[in-house]
């Protein structure tokens, strides 16, 4: 047998809405508290008030707290109840009607209120009685009140700090500190303390302005109109974006269009590879002037290399010219230098190199090629230390005393050697029969000029002679010494459009040769760089795949180009460059449009 409470409310334009409940207990309690399982809101009922429960096929009512209870007209304090008829119990604004139902055997109690609230108030109070309402402040003044502290706390602090800027740093709470949106990057932690080094003006974005105050040495990408015009047809949101930003100062192309702050004390995070490849995916459409090619990814789609080649060089410069490595362009930096000679481990270079103690087993490229002080790159190849080694410019010797050639000054080793013979010399270092270091050749060239000066000095300067092993001479006609000889220009640096790091590719791991093949080179024209079809063997494009290194457009090239900086931040060392660095580089000048630097 079980208890049916019946719940019914009545609707203010009529009718009644019945909730019915059923509860298979033994006892119910009835009161004001919310734990009752009939539950009446009224003042009048305590908050334990009565219980009901079945004994022997009959209810039992007992009130509890004192105050009996009215059952059909009548007061009892507990009585047993024959429910076979409707039975009424009445507390405080609310009647109980216990019915048996005849069908189930259940015991059903309708619990209805049938009179006003404590018998004092209208039933269109019951809200307003049992709820804080009256021990608080109105809606509409607690929003008002709410909406004031925000802009206090949030907006009128801030900007007042902002305008005075008095306030100590060392307060543990900041009146600009609710608006930082999170901690600077390492770059710019230094700056935490300082909102105004940034946020020069209230409300207004950080301006071009305030970045390059620090940041000096920076170079625009490019014009700003043909930046625009290569910029692909953005959407509707985003030309909205740009139409309301631009009302608070965030305008297109400016620094912090790319480079976000506060997102977190860490490296600024690159800018994403779709910033590059939306424009120069399709460049030669959106700009048909430009001589750069289209690319958007490393792997599928970027043209093969264009290094700057030196093709000629004069006294009066050295052209040079972009060229792609598909084309097996040739370079002419007016020097003699086959490598395949220079380093076979078998020839007489190596067996020379070995009795002079230059290198075991012969010459590698790391005899000639120093890394500079970054480990970037290499410092210029300089004749006396790095060949002189092997090439010797003696050419007289008397006892202990020595007589060199002046290298690169043709007019004064002519001057020198005049001097000298038509002074009696006649003496030449080193045996004429024993196999001699290069260079000293240059001595049986003498002989071979036969006793005049004039034929002697030609002799120096001719195929096989001191000057004419290694350099392209033009000679004069017969009577004239005016030798003129070609500029050795030797390129510094190829790939003038993005940057390569030496440092990553160590040699003790990667061998010079896994990228250049000059081991097999007979001719200084041969030019030693790697396709990109070598590059491939290890780089991928934007994400790594098959122990491949993922290499996206920021991995070689920079947003920012300047002459001679490399292109890619890598902080390895205090020494290493960094992306804003400047180093030295002789700025070219040349004999045509393509650009040149004086030759050496």
């Amino acid at each position: 047998m079980s208890f049916v409470v019946r719940e019914i409310t009545r609707r203010a334009g009529g009718g009644e809405i019945v909730r019915p409940v059923k509860h298979d207990v033994p006892l119910l309690t009835v009161g004001r508290a919310a734990d009752n399982i009939i539950a009446l809101a009224d003042l009048a009922v305590l908050p334990h008030h009565a219980t009901i429960t079945m004994r022997e096929g009959q209810v039992h009512v007992e009130a509890l707290g004192g105050s009996p209870l009215e059952i059909d007209g009548k007061f009892f304090n507990r009585t047993d109840l024959d429910v076979a008829q409707p039975t009424r119990i009445t507390i405080g604004s609310h009647r109980l009607t216990l019915e048996r139902d005849a069908p189930a055997g259940d015991v059903t109690i309708t619990v209805e209120r049938v009179a006003a609230l404590s018998e004092g108030a209208q039933p269109e109070d019951e809200e307003r009685i049992f709820s804080l309402a009256g021990a608080l402040p109105g809606k509409r003044r607690l929003a008002w009140g709410l909406i004031g502290a925000v802009l206090a706390l949030f907006l009128i602090w801030p900007v007042a700090a902002f305008i005075t800027h008095h306030e100590q740093v060392t307060r543990t709470i900041r009146a600009d500190q609710p608006w930082t949106s999170g901690p600077l990057s390492a770059a710019h932690a230094s700056l935490k303390e300082d909102c105004q080094a940034c946020h020069v003006e209230a409300f207004v974005a950080v301006r071009d302005e305030t970045c390059t105050g620090c940041h000096v040495k920076l170079e625009d990408h490019a014009d700003p109109k043909r930046l625009l015009a290569a910029h692909p047809d953005v959407g509707l949101e985003a030309k909205l974006r740009s139409t309301v930003g631009g009302a608070f100062g965030l305008k297109e192309w400016t620094c912090t269009g790319c480079h976000k702050e506060h997102e977190g004390a860490t490296a600024m995070p690159l800018t994403a590879e779709s910033f590059c490849s939306d424009c120069h995916r399709q460049l030669s459409k959106d700009l048909p002037d430009t001589k750069l090619l289209d690319a958007s990814d490393f792997k599928d789609d970027h043209p093969e290399f264009r290094p700057e080649i030196v093709l000629a060089s004069t006294w009066d410069g050295a052209t040079v010219r972009r060229m792609s490595l598909a084309g097996t362009p040739r370079e002419g930096s007016g020097l003699k230098f086959p490598h395949r000679l220079h380093l076979s481990p078998t020839g007489g270079v190596a067996q020379m190199a070995q009795r002079l103690g230059t290198a075991e087993g012969g010459l590698d490229c790391g005899n000639c090629h120093t890394p500079d002080a970054t480990g970037v790159r290499f410092r210029d190849i300089e004749m006396e230390r790095d060949c002189g080694d092997c090439h010797t410019l003696e050419f007289a010797r008397s006892g202990d005393t020595v007589r060199t050639l002046r290298h690169g000054d043709t007019k004064q080793v002519v001057a020198e050697l005049r001097d000298y013979y038509r002074g009696g010399g006649g003496g030449f270092a080193g045996s004429m029969t024993d196999r001699q270091r290069p260079g000293a050749g240059a001595q049986r060239a003498v002989a071979r000029g036969g006793s005049s000066v004039e034929g002697r000095i030609r002799a120096v300067f001719e195929e096989g002679g001191a000057c004419g092993d290694c350099h392209i001479v033009k000679m004069p006609p017969a009577g004239s010494l005016d030798f003129e000889v070609s500029p050795v220009v030797l390129q510094d640096r190829y790939m003038s459009r993005a940057w390569f790091d030496h440092r990553d590719h160590d040699t003790k791991v990667t061998d010079c040769a896994t990228c250049h093949k000059a081991e097999a080179s007979d001719r200084a024209s041969d030019l030693l760089l790697p396709g990109i079809a070598v590059c491939r063997d290890c780089h991928v494009g934007a994400h790594a795949e098959d122990g491949k290194l993922a290499s996206p457009c920021s991995s070689c090239h920079s947003y920012h180009e300047s002459p001679g900086a490399p292109r890619v931040l890598k902080p390895v060392g205090a020494d290493r460059p960094s992306k804003t660095s400047v180093i030295e580089w002789k700025q070219r000048t040349g004999v045509n449009g393509e650009g040149a630097r004086p030759a050496r």
